[in-house]
């Protein structure tokens, strides 16, 4: 339809030359850009010249203003653009007064004023003698801008811009606060959202207020327990994310990922007669014995050698040292190891050996941990519980004043001391420690 409200002075200006008496009018959104990119939005705006008469204007490139108002008159201009020949930025009328423009090309239509839903268009032409005209500047706009206003509206499908896939803002959960989230795709359930923190992220990511991401920081992002305790941290100055902290939690970054404190799970290492790498010697003094390796299980189990298993449950690989001397003798056993690559700096704990002997009184088991710069680092005694069952000592930590890392390499040596025709056994070695990986 016709939009024929123009002001009758614009009209009376117009005899002499073909006058605009109607302007057919049609609003398009659109945008140029690809959607991630936020600016320039355009709107398409299509209308129809023509005289007083109804007579559409000759074709040519003709100077116009466009405005947005926030009320059918006066109030406040919220954007303006002018088309000028002069600029190459005039209006191309065509086929019968016809013409089609993009409003935003000269001046960038700026998205915040569509968050009202009142808004007004305007449209303005020159005096007819300069509605063409050419040079710099030469327009006179005295004729007043065609009235009344038209208000903007939306077409069909715009009406979803203002869901989330059919959701509104009040289903999703706000920075500032209480809010609605939808969970499992059925109804709202209410939650409470914190956002803390400061930085920035290509200095426009803010929240309350505050900035919420830096680029560059060792707390570029965290989240937080409502007690203040950090739960995640992502370190973008290390390129790692902390779950809980590096005193206790887990990293994750291009090199792995690692334990702390009490995240590190705790692992158990065994070595069992034939002790891998083991070799044997004597100390000099009372070395005089059969040493050999055994394998005993109780009558309950597998019922092999059954005699040195004591207990009902007992099954062992051993040493034994066997002694026909009138006094005590004993024989040393030494076992290089390397520690595992994932062992944690000091955390090796209860470190335990498996002892067996004929009396409790002359058969001694004992295991030592020495550093590989030969420093003594620990002792353990097995307590021997005669005849009757293995058993096990251990202590807390072997370490002593020892700092021992992952893959050093340490020496545990294992001494037996058996009493005149007597025979003490050695079992298994074993200790616990901390992963860090």
């Amino acid at each position: 339809m016709e939009h024929k409200s123009i002001y009758s002075k614009l009209l009376l200006t117009f005899l002499t030359l073909p006058a605009v008496a109607a302007i057919v009018v049609s609003f398009v959104f659109s945008s140029s850009v690809a959607a991630l990119q936020t600016i320039p939005y355009k709107m398409n705006f299509q209308g129809k010249l023509a005289d007083s008469a109804g007579v559409p204007l000759a074709n040519g490139t003709y100077n116009m203003k466009f405005r947005i108002y926030d009320a059918t008159s006066g109030g406040t201009l919220q954007w303006s653009e002018q088309r000028a020949v002069s600029a190459a930025t005039g209006v191309t009328v065509t086929n019968g007064g016809l013409f089609s423009v993009q409003l935003g090309d000269v001046t960038s239509l700026p998205v915040a004023i569509f968050t009202t839903q009142n808004l007004y268009f305007e449209v303005e032409l020159p005096t007819p003698a300069t509605a063409t005209c050419a040079t710099a500047s030469c327009e006179v706009y005295t004729e007043g801008p065609m009235t009344p206003r038209n208000k903007l509206g939306s077409s069909a499908y715009a009406f979803n811009s203002d869901t989330l896939d059919g959701l509104d803002s009040t289903a999703f959960a706000s920075a500032t606060g209480s809010a609605n989230y939808i969970q499992n795709g059925t109804s709202p359930q209410t939650a409470s959202f914190n956002v803390t923190g400061t930085g920035t992220i290509g200095g426009a990511l803010t929240a309350n207020g505050a900035t919420l991401v830096k680029v560059t920081s060792a707390a570029a992002f965290q989240v937080q327990s409502a007690t203040s305790v950090t739960v995640l941290t992502v370190d973008a100055s290390s390129n790692q994310v902390v779950v809980g902290s590096l005193t206790n939690g887990v990293s994750l970054s291009a090199t792995g990922m690692q334990y702390f404190g009490t995240a590190q799970p705790l692992k158990s290492i065994t070595l069992s007669p034939e002790y891998p790498g083991a070799t044997f010697t004597g100390d000099g003094t009372n070395n005089t014995g059969t040493l050999s390796s055994d394998f005993c299980s109780s009558s309950s189990l597998l019922n092999i050698n059954a005699t040195a298993c004591g207990g009902a449950t007992d099954e062992h690989n051993y040493y034994a040292w066997a002694n026909t001397q009138a006094t005590a003798q004993d024989y040393d056993i030494y076992i290089r190891y390397r520690m595992p690559s994932d062992y944690s700096t000091g955390s090796m704990s209860d470190m335990k050996i498996f002892g067996w002997g004929t009396t409790s009184a002359t058969e001694i088991v004992s295991l030592s941990l020495y550093k590989g710069s030969g420093a003594a680092c620990g002792t353990i005694t097995n307590a021997i519980i005669a005849n009757t069952a293995w058993n096990e000592g251990a202590q807390a930590s072997p370490l002593g004043a020892c700092t021992i890392a992952a893959n050093d390499m340490v020496t545990f040596k294992v001494r037996v001391q058996a009493g005149q025709n007597n025979t003490a056994r050695a079992g298994e070695i074993s200790f616990a420690y901390k992963s860090k990986l």
